[in-house]
């Protein structure tokens, strides 16, 4: 789109972004005027229908023949570039105006060329619309509709009438109407991208209000939590010694209570009402393993947890998992002759891996009974693909590793067995730390 120097609302500024809506308004524009060019072509042919009245009626024809082929690439073209501002388009149809006004006006009498060739003038009015569109308001668009206008002049001598003045007028006002036409489908174009990136910006805001809301709301929430629980709690643990099971009940609720805090911070509830949802529960696979090391608790293990669980399971492989870890506790409790145990659990994407380690007297693979309680527990599990390995500990104890694994997730050759030994080492393996778990006889 050639640009316009004079008029913000005509044409297109200088160095104007064509932006979605304006490249629509250009392309129905380029449409517009290429019905209108082939409509115009049917002009040329009416002299024909009076060929017995031509003294040189080859001339009609041949300028016929060039309007028709000529007319039929203008629309071709402006219906491919999707645009009014093509140059060659643009002087083309200058170009061949000149050549039909002057050639064909020679088909007639000098006496009658203001009359049976003034089809010619519809067909030359039509370039007045093109530089209105393609060129807009400039010194080049006005001295070529001037030479148009002055070259039907010459082309019609001697015969100059009165209509000549209204075929000159037709010159000047297709131009003026052209050129507003267009100004204002492309002022219409640009308030309408204003609009739209106003109202971009306007949600952009509401956005950015909803979610520093929302992060106040969590820090509230955090605030409250640390002082009304993490604080005292912290207060209570400094000051008893030793420290009693009641003080280490209330110091997993607070945990517990402090991850699904930090996990709602992270994944705010969407369907709750209003724009800062309250914070979501924990999953449910923490909520069980919790009451699982609370359980083992009250049989007079005392129970590390370290749980990473991101995602949740299936319900059925949760239950089954459960019930494997219940029986390891179990085992701990009976079976190692220790008072502590380590759980680490980790969930993610479709994986499972759940630890149960000890530092008691450990298990020899000859004594588990296939009959025993892990067994029969751990047997839904592996109905749903898991796996659940009693193993040694190099230092002293017995380690229980439950793996489960999506199997439409699960790579080639990577089995629960494989996954389990690639895991990361537990915090009860890590050094410096002394290992918990379970041992004993496995039932």
């Amino acid at each position: 789109m050639r640009p316009n120097k004079d008029d913000g609302d005509v044409g297109t500024p200088v160095g104007e972004e064509r932006t979605r809506t304006l490249q629509a308004t250009e392309r129905r524009l380029a449409r517009m005027l290429a019905m209108i060019r082939l409509g115009s072509v049917g002009f040329i042919h009416i002299p024909l229908f009076g060929w017995d009245q031509l003294p040189r009626p080859g001339i009609a024809l041949a300028v016929a023949v060039l309007a028709t082929g000529y007319g039929l690439w203008f629309a071709r073209r402006c219906w491919t570039r999707e645009t009014t501002g093509d140059p060659v388009l643009v002087w083309s149809d200058v170009l061949v105006a000149l050549v039909v006004m002057t050639v064909g006006s020679r088909a007639s009498l000098p006496e009658e060329r203001n009359v049976i060739m003034t089809e010619l003038i519809p067909y030359s009015l039509v370039c007045s619309a093109t530089l209105g569109f393609g060129i807009g308001w400039s010194a080049r668009s006005i001295a070529a509709v001037g030479t148009l206008a002055g070259t039907w002049v010459l082309a019609i001598q001697p015969h100059i009438t009165l209509k000549l003045w209204s075929d000159l007028l037709g010159f000047v006002v297709w131009y003026v109407v052209s050129l507003l036409v267009a100004g204002q489908l492309r002022s219409m174009a640009r308030q309408t991208d204003l609009a739209d990136a106003e109202r971009v910006q306007v949600l952009r805001l509401a956005a950015r209000r909803d979610l520093d809301a929302l992060a106040d709301r969590y820090r509230d929430l955090l605030q409250r939590v640390l002082h009304d629980e993490v604080i005292p709690l912290l207060d209570q643990v400094g000051g008893a010694t030793p420290v009693t099971t009641r003080t280490r009940t209330a110091a997993r609720l607070v945990a517990r209570r402090s991850r699904d805090v930090l996990r709602s911070a992270h994944e705010p509830d969407p369907d709750a009402a209003g724009p800062c949802p309250l914070p979501s529960p924990g999953t449910r696979l923490d909520r069980g393993l919790t009451d699982v090391v609370h359980g083992a608790e009250g049989l007079g293990v005392t129970v590390d947890p370290v749980l990473r669980l991101r995602s949740d399971p299936p319900p059925e492989v949760i239950t089954a998992v459960l019930s494997a870890a219940r029986e390891a506790l179990n085992n701990v409790a009976r079976h190692s002759g220790c008072t502590r145990a380590a759980l680490y659990a980790e969930a993610d994407e479709g994986k499972l891996l759940v630890t149960v380690a000890d530092d008691g007297c450990g298990v020899r693979q000859e004594l588990l009974r296939p009959d025993g309680g892990l067994t029969r527990s751990t047997a839904p599990l592996r109905r749903l693909g898991g796996e659940c390995e009693v193993l040694p500990r190099p230092a002293g104890g017995t380690k229980v590793v439950i793996t489960w694994e999506n199997r439409r997730c699960r790579p080639p050759g990577d089995t629960p067995t494989d996954r389990a030994a690639r895991a990361v080492r537990t915090p009860s393996d890590a050094p410096g730390r002394t290992p918990c778990g379970q041992g004993g006889n496995h039932g």
